[in-house]
């Protein structure tokens, strides 16, 4: 496999588990809590649900932690959007070349982080027996099924069943 696949796809990989730390906090109850404190949160739920010994417990830390690192800050600047937005509705024309300034600013920012966070997801998930892998994978499954499509138009997230929204 080519090096620039094996990137791109552990990237994939690494922001799939940063998805999970996010999803985790993304209810009602956590709406207040710091980045730091659902990765915290997180970690205490995998490592119950997964029964992690002290080793995974530490490389789990150190991944949640990082990612959660790199979500504040991203967050911090999602206050910016709105900013954004403005100017470029109402600056005509549309000034491309500094909204490509935003995007390469961004992608950027991913690409300088992707290698540590991809090197702390493969040494997390290396850890991990193949029971452990297989009962993450489930939670994953489970999880997407949850979050995805219905949730978001009125479906109830536990029992599949419609309500008013």
């Amino acid at each position: 496999m080519k090096r620039s696949r094996k990137i791109i796809l552990a990237s994939v990989l690494a922001l799939g588990i940063s998805g999970a730390v996010l999803a985790v906090g993304s209810h009602h109850y956590c709406s207040t809590m710091t980045m730091q404190e659902k990765s915290e949160m997180f970690n205490y739920y995998l490592s119950r649900k997964l029964d992690l010994n002290s080793d995974q417990e530490v490389r789990l830390e150190s991944l949640s932690s990082r990612v959660a690192a790199i979500l504040d800050k991203v967050r911090q600047e999602r206050d910016q959007r709105e900013v954004l937005i403005d100017e470029l509705l109402t600056n005509q024309p549309l000034d491309q070349a500094a909204l490509l300034g935003r995007i390469s600013e961004k992608t950027d920012y991913v690409d300088q982080h992707a290698p540590e966070v991809v090197g702390l997801l493969a040494g997390f998930v290396d850890s991990l027996d193949a029971g452990q892998k297989d009962k993450l994978r489930q939670m994953v499954k489970q999880r997407h099924g949850r979050h995805g499509f219905g949730h978001r138009f009125g479906r109830h997230h536990d029992h599949g069943e419609w309500i008013d929204g």
